[in-house]
């Protein structure tokens, strides 16, 4: 109710997406305007494919809390070590939160603790040496406005795998630039892990196509 009276009554509601914009009529907002988050030129053409032998470094950058989907990420990683054919995974894993104690439960439960790597929160060259030794990025929110880590993934020319909530589908605008798939749906993440980790020409066509777009 009192978000709703918020919409109605502002001068100006600015959406960081159509989706995000599309939430603020439904709350009252009039003719609410879209500016789009934004990724530093830093991140542009720094980045080509490093795939290195059967190894898979995958990159998550946000904050640690449920909503980030990041222990479906835990899941898949575990379902798919039980196939002897799979390569070995690596999860990087770059922010904060009070989510973090449950996340290292989990990768012992799960029996995946040598593979993970919490790298807590780091400024944006930081974040750019992970990137350089990254292979796919992934990034599972239960809901998003306009995802900047993806953007700036994307921009990075990596592959990216994210869930199709809020305005990431403006991101991802086709399977040829990235690949969505739903919130809380380990099995589908599984596939996509699997197609981009079985064509390695998949994962760099997309990169490139990302880039491009954002």
């Amino acid at each position: 109710t009192l978000g709703r009276l918020i919409f109605s009554k502002a001068e100006a509601v600015v959406g960081v997406s159509e989706a995000a914009c599309k939430f603020a009529r439904k709350m009252g907002a009039r003719n609410p305007i879209k500016i789009n988050n934004g990724v530093t030129v830093d991140f542009w053409n720094l980045f080509t494919n490093r795939r290195r032998g059967n190894e898979i470094a995958l990159t998550y950058v946000g904050r640690l809390i449920y909503a980030k989907g990041i222990q479906d990420l835990f899941r898949a990683i575990a379902f798919l070590t039980k196939d002897v054919d799979c390569p070995q995974f690596l999860i990087n894993v770059v922010g904060g939160g009070v989510y973090k104690e449950k996340l290292q439960e989990l990768a012992r439960d799960l029996k995946i603790e040598p593979r993970v790597k919490f790298l807590g929160e780091l400024d944006n060259d930081q974040i750019k040496k992970v990137f350089m030794e990254t292979d796919i990025f992934v990034n599972l929110s239960y809901s998003e406005g306009f995802p900047t880590s993806v953007l700036e993934a994307g921009a990075a020319g990596l592959p990216v795998i994210a869930t199709d909530v809020g305005g990431t589908r403006e991101i991802i605008i086709s399977n040829n630039h990235g690949l969505l798939v739903k919130p809380r749906a380990v099995a589908e993440l599984c596939l996509a892990l699997k197609a981009l980790v079985s064509n390695r020409h998949l994962g760099v066509t997309m990169g490139k196509k990302l880039q491009k777009h954002i």
